[in-house]
């Protein structure tokens, strides 16, 4: 059940940025989803990711954070590779 909300929050959230919807009402509604829906844990591209308690990434509830830098290091990043990530933090 959580599960299909967690999904149903996600296609209602992306449909709110895709058409620019930034109301304060829908602010607070999303505060208080991420607190209802979000999980210690995060299943990303098929690996268990187990999460801060603070989870600022919002990844248990949005189920991934930046989509297209993940795609591109996919398509690049062949087995094999050595891959050296600099954090900026």
């Amino acid at each position: 059940m959580k599960k299909s909300l967690v999904l149903l929050y996600q296609q209602g959230h992306q449909f709110c940025i895709n058409n620019h919807l930034h109301f304060s009402w829908i602010r607070k509604a999303n505060s208080w989803l991420i607190q209802f829906l979000r999980s210690d844990k995060a299943i990303i591209e098929g690996n268990t990711i187990y999460l801060d308690k603070n989870d600022s990434l919002r990844l248990s509830t949005r189920g991934s954070y930046e989509p297209f830098i993940t795609k591109l290091m996919k398509s690049q990043i062949k087995p094999g590779d050595v891959v050296i990530d600099v954090g900026a933090n």
